[in-house]
């Protein structure tokens, strides 16, 4: 199913405040990939 988001709405999910847990920083791990670095937070 594709599903297409409008200007508005884009802009409505770019300021939306984001939850992390309070330890995110800690959590986070870096991963190699082709010709970049990736980072991953893993849900636990």
């Amino acid at each position: 199913m594709v599903v297409i988001f409008f200007d508005r709405q884009i802009e409505v999910l770019f300021k939306e405040k984001k939850l992390l847990p309070p330890d995110y920083e800690k959590r986070i791990r870096l991963r190699e990939k082709r010709g970049h670095k990736e980072r991953d937070l893993p849900s636990c």
